[in-house]
């Protein structure tokens, strides 16, 4: 019996059927920060629990204080305000320089403060190991600095966890890009290798100090649940304004 290609493409349908559907990463961690006063405002210390959704070329954040979504298929950065049931849309990659109205009349007051908060970064890998839960890790320090402030950063980082790299570091490099004082670290950070497994963080502005840690608490693989990778239902879709996201960080 000669072999038609219709025959050749119902076996391939029938095989693909069999075969399990692709799974996304299901990844949990823990974050603290400690009580601590700056510029005269004071916080009480707070804990929470972030959960992230990673599948092939997109990415989900929610808990804490940021909660994003980044689609690669469509060249865009999601962020979720969950208090005002409201979305912002951003295209990636991020520059900030687009973000800004030049009607708005804070327009050079944002330019003036992106310019004061340049930064310069720095990620060092060390030869130091240690298990984190039920992984290896190796140690990074990370650097940022600028003019007001110092972040400094202790990253323990595992290649135990097979998880698609560039999908994953794609929301942090974004959320980093958003950030006048972070937007610069991107190409820095490429350097960790792996999943941060903790992450022990200082961040010193004008003589305060605010420390803080996360920690990745489970990884595994299962089904997002529908609707994880969009804007949730009934959330309204709303302009993004760069200096209300500067005054909130």
């Amino acid at each position: 019996m000669r072999v038609t290609p219709w025959i050749v493409g119902l076996c391939l349908l029938a095989l693909a059927a069999t075969l399990p559907a692709a799974a996304d990463t299901f990844i949990q961690r823990a974050t603290h920060r400690d009580a601590f006063t700056m510029m005269g405002q004071s916080q009480p210390a707070s804990d929470d629990t972030v959960t992230i959704w990673l599948g092939a070329d997109r990415i989900a954040m929610s808990g804490g204080s940021t909660n994003a979504i980044v689609r690669l298929d469509q060249s865009k950065l999601y962020l979720l305000d969950r208090e005002a049931q409201a979305y912002h849309v951003l295209p990636l990659p991020i520059d900030l320089a687009k973000l800004m109205d030049p009607n708005d009349p804070n327009a050079q007051m944002v330019q003036q403060m992106l310019e004061m908060m340049k930064s310069t970064a720095s990620v060092t890998p060390t030869e130091e190991r240690k298990t984190i839960g039920s992984w290896n890790a190796r140690l990074y320090h990370a650097v940022i600095q600028n003019s007001m402030m110092t972040f400094k950063s202790e990253i323990w980082a595992t290649t135990d966890v097979k998880l698609t790299l560039p999908t994953y570091r794609a929301l942090d490099e974004a959320l980093l890009s958003l950030n006048p004082a972070t937007r610069d670290a991107a190409a820095e950070f490429r350097k960790i290798e792996g999943l941060p497994v903790l992450e022990e963080q200082s961040v010193a502005v004008m003589g305060s100090e605010m420390k803080m840690w996360e920690k990745t608490l489970a990884v595994r693989d299962g089904a997002a649940p529908a609707g994880t990778y969009d804007p949730p239902a009934g959330y309204t879709e709303k302009p993004f304004n760069l200096m209300e996201a500067m005054q909130r960080q």
